[in-house]
């Protein structure tokens, strides 16, 4: 069973409204659970396992589920390889043109100048 399978189970055929009425919880409150814009808290939660006859294990591991699926990952998550290891090439690449050549490193540093972009 998914998020809008239990839902749904707890509606009971029921209205939003109706059973926003029933719950004692505001309708716009109730339509964003619906809609899986937000998770129910835990008075809510209760309801929804006692009205969908479904044991409460098994609610907040479907809740757990769902809250898991609309995360939004993280910037660095969205990386793939490729993007991962162009960043890693750009980096080294744009350090390797500011640092010393090794004539300079083995001269010091104030003899030779610092190699110059091409």
């Amino acid at each position: 069973m998914n998020y809008a399978e239990l839902i749904a189970k707890a509606l009971q055929g029921r209205s939003v409204n109706q059973t926003a009425k029933d719950w004692g919880v505001p309708q716009q409150t109730l339509d964003r659970y619906v809609k899986a814009k937000t998770m129910p808290d835990f008075q809510t939660t209760l309801k929804i396992a006692r009205d969908s006859g479904v044991d409460l294990e098994t609610v907040v591991r479907i809740f757990a589920e769902a809250e898991a699926q609309k995360k939004p990952r993280g910037m660095f998550m969205e990386f793939s390889l490729a993007n991962a290891l162009s960043l890693v090439l750009a980096l080294f690449l744009g350090l390797a043109a500011i640092l010393p050549t090794k004539e300079a490193l083995a001269q010091g540093f104030e003899k030779v100048p610092f190699r110059q972009e091409q």
